[in-house]
């Protein structure tokens, strides 16, 4: 089925933890293989990362997950996962809701005018992390300059009043 999407995101990686710090020697290997059985991308290190690509929509994907310990005491828990997560268009109807592909009976012609792309998708247009720094620590400061001016006011009511 393709709606107008030749390719979606996905975010694959995993986690790999112990309840002892450095406890052991640990190498996690996690791969995505595409139907044809090449490999699309594997961790470097065997250690855990996390990636976003994208993959033709409407093909299959493999991903296989190990994990390896050694020198590891028998009371070390160790919890280990992966996640490989691919995000489909957001299709939305007539009046402006979601589209629940499942109980709709649209055809594929249909579905593709009710695909929606994210104009803002991987941007911030209103800087808004900027905005929220400054709500942050703007205040802080305000009241820092306030405090400074009433003990220094109280400090020199003070001095007046030893020095009499």
């Amino acid at each position: 089925e393709d709606l107008g999407v030749s390719r979606v995101p996905a975010d694959i990686g995993c986690t790999f933890r112990t309840n002892v710090r450095n406890a052991g020697t640990h190498s996690v290997d996690v791969t995505l293989h595409d139907e044809a059985g090449d490999l699309l991308w594997q961790n470097t290190g065997g250690t855990c990362e996390t990636t976003t690509i994208y993959l033709d929509s409407g093909s299959t994907y493999t991903v296989a997950f190990s994990a390896t310990s050694t020198e590891v005491n028998e009371s070390v828990t160790m919890i280990a996962g992966f996640s490989a997560v691919s995000y489909q268009p957001l299709l939305l109807a007539d009046d402006g809701t979601a589209l629940v592909r499942s109980d709709s009976s649209l055809s594929l012609d249909e579905l593709i005018v009710l695909s929606m792309d994210n104009p803002t998708y991987h941007k911030n247009p209103k800087s808004l992390d900027a905005k929220l720094i400054y709500s942050l620590f703007v205040p802080c400061l305000g009241v820092g300059a306030i405090v400074f001016m009433v003990m220094r006011s109280m400090a020199r009511g003070y001095e007046w009043e030893m020095n009499k």
